[in-house]
């Protein structure tokens, strides 16, 4: 998720006079060169909130193939992330807080991607509600820091899923720019969080700037080993086998990925498979059941926005009913047409316990929602064998 806007001529005026007063300076004509990486707030810095949280998989440096293009076109060199916690795990308070630091290659060029961050902001939640997903967005008062800035919250209110708010706080500094994120419960809780650790954030920027932030960056926590959940189940146990199709189907690959903030990833992908050309399924195991249960309402629509991504051109879609069938969440058809071929897919989501199951199924001719639905009762019966052990 992300942030908002901010700025006028006095204010800049007044921060440059406490700085010059209160941040100690580096000797004239002395460059001082600032390591990204000890900028973002260690978890001793982040208060009694974070209490618990551990480093999150996509801590450290984050290259401009990890961010949106428009960043990279607007100067963007590199930046460093420490992300504490989960937002969607669930229950009260504070679930997750994140710090970043930006370098951009001039003073302009961050002032602009601040503004354009925002814009993401609100595209985002945009995007989720026309996707059908309950998320509202809303700017808040910006904060007094740096050249240009905003705040913004995202709220979920997804039915069967505890609510979260979380609130994006995102400034310039020189050629820098900063942002604090902060999940909670509430947003009233996650603004009161984020707006502390934003002032200690650009503090430590500005002590950087001036050659005075000593210390070391935060070890960051070692890549998981694909694999088994550690004390879950087999997740090649969950999955569908050859056998279970009425036609032809052969296992053209299966493997576990690392895919975090999933704890564990299984994909498998069969060609041909029954009434399928080619059918993907990938079966996650989360940290806990409100993300599996959170993450199950993503599933379709961003998979749905992927394909018509890819394909080039938005498809009909054919919604099928499969709420009578144990595990399954949702399911659609995707008819593409252009003007070299057709194509059919269907998208089918499952979820029980701390599993998801996607599975996404091709064929160059016509789906039924017949065929849906016996899929759909096919991964549901493995799942279910497969978590009764």
């Amino acid at each position: 998720m992300q942030v908002s806007i901010m700025g006028t001529r006095s204010l800049l005026a007044v921060a440059a006079l406490v700085a010059a007063v209160l941040v100690p300076t580096a000797s004239a004509g002395r460059v001082v060169s600032v390591k990204l990486s000890l900028i973002p707030l260690p978890k001793s810095s982040l208060g009694s909130a974070a209490r618990g949280m551990t480093l999150a998989q996509d801590s450290g440096v984050v290259p401009n193939s990890d961010v949106s293009p428009g960043f990279e076109l607007l100067g963007r060199i590199s930046g460093y992330r420490l992300d504490y916690g989960d937002a969607f795990r669930g229950g009260a308070g504070v679930t997750a807080v994140e710090t970043d630091v930006n370098k951009y290659r001039s003073t302009r060029g961050a002032k602009r991607a601040v503004a354009f961050a925002h814009t993401l902001d609100v595209v985002g939640v945009a995007a989720l509600n026309d996707a059908g997903l309950a998320f509202t967005g809303k700017a808040l008062t910006r904060p007094s820091l740096g050249g240009r800035s905003f705040a913004f919250v995202w709220t979920s209110g997804m039915a069967g899923v505890d609510p979260v708010s979380i609130v994006d706080l995102q400034w310039s500094n020189g050629r820098f720019t900063l942002k604090a994120q902060v999940a909670a419960g509430t947003s009233t809780e996650a603004e009161s969080l984020a707006r502390k650790i934003a002032k200690r954030l650009d503090r430590r920027l500005r002590l950087a700037r001036a050659g005075r932030l000593p210390g070391k960056p935060v070890k960051l926590p070692p890549w998981p080993k694909a694999g088994p959940p550690p004390g879950g189940p087999s997740l090649a146990a969950l999955a569908l086998q050859t056998s279970d199709f009425g036609g032809p189907a052969t296992v053209h690959d299966q493997t576990y990925a690392v895919a975090p903030p999933a704890i564990s990833e299984y994909d498998l992908d069969i060609q041909p498979a029954g009434a399928f050309d080619d059918l993907a399924q990938s079966i996650d195991w989360w940290p806990t059941v409100n993300e599996a249960a959170f993450y199950s309402r993503l599933e379709v629509p961003l998979t749905a926005d992927l394909l018509a991504a890819l394909v080039g051109t938005a498809p009909q879609v054919t919604p099928v009913d499969v709420s009578s069938i144990g595990d399954a969440e949702q399911a659609e058809i995707l008819h593409f047409s252009t003007s070299s071929r057709e194509a059919y897919f269907t998208i089918v989501v499952l979820a029980r316990g701390q599993a998801t199951n996607l599975l996404l199924a091709f064929s160059p001719s016509s789906i039924q929602p017949s065929d849906v639905q016996n899929l759909a009762q096919l991964a549901t019966n493995r799942l279910d064998a497969g978590l009764a052990g």
